[in-house]
């Protein structure tokens, strides 16, 4: 099981022996990131670990103890601007998508080591609402959907590149002036927050039963988590919308 967090690495939980390995950016790191903010984690169906960070994609090899660096923005990373990545999809197609902050939503092609981008334009009322892409969701008509911070939910066509508003909250009383959809799932299940040093696992077979592991779990601001299929299925943020 993964646990990323904000500014606290990312961290690697052993079910077997019960306890936690930790990596940052630290150099004395077993293998060191480039970035302490882990947003995203997703293992594709070829078994690789990506993770959305807050300075590009990661290719996270454990075997290899490395971390493989991808940005969807070169020029910015040229000019030593970061390329901060919110959020990771795998769809039916197996393609991974990427949305992140500024730079809109992207699909990677690992082949090519390169990124698709789709951007808003402000003339172009298909292009995506808002360029800060915070979730990204295929339903069972295997049409995506894009969750952004101030622009509302999209769908996506892929096959046309164009994109379609659903949803857009301009005024929410006593919350903010605008509505980031943060997560979208149709079979939202949960990752239970106890204490500072413990966490609660809420199995996504629909059991009520909730274990709870005694490993101590670093102190940081939880951002991201991912674990296998046969031991619990667990996405973090807002549930402002569900996609049917």
């Amino acid at each position: 099981m993964w646990i990323g967090t904000e500014a606290g690495g990312l961290n690697r939980y052993d079910w077997a022996l019960d306890r936690f390995w930790h990596y940052d950016s630290d150099s004395t790191s077993e293998i060191v990131l480039n970035h302490n903010d882990i947003n995203a984690i997703l293992e594709d169906h070829a078994g690789n670990l990506w993770l959305g960070t807050g300075d590009g994609l990661g290719r996270f090899d454990l075997a290899q103890k490395k971390v493989e660096y991808f940005f969807s923005n070169q020029a910015e990373k040229n000019a030593g601007e970061q390329n901060t990545i919110n959020s990771l999809y795998e769809d039916s197609k197996h393609r991974l998508w990427v949305g992140a902050l500024g730079d809109g939503l992207s699909l990677f092609d690992f082949e090519r080591r390169s990124f698709k981008v789709y951007k808003n334009d402000p003339t172009d009322p298909t292009s995506i609402s808002d360029d800060d892409v915070r979730c990204i969701y295929e339903d069972s008509h295997q049409q995506l959907w894009v969750g952004t911070y101030r622009g509302g939910l999209n769908r996506f066509d892929p096959d046309k590149g164009t994109f379609r508003l659903f949803f857009q909250i301009l005024t929410v009383p006593k919350v903010a002036p605008f509505a980031p959809f943060t997560m979208i799932k149709k079979d939202i299940c949960g990752w239970l927050p106890a204490t500072d040093s413990t966490c609660s696992i809420r199995s996504h077979a629909g059991s009520t039963t909730t274990n709870t592991t005694t490993a101590i779990l670093p102190a940081f601001h939880t951002t991201s988590f991912f674990a296998s299929s046969r031991i619990a299925k667990a996405i973090f943020g807002l549930a402002l919308a569900t996609a049917a």
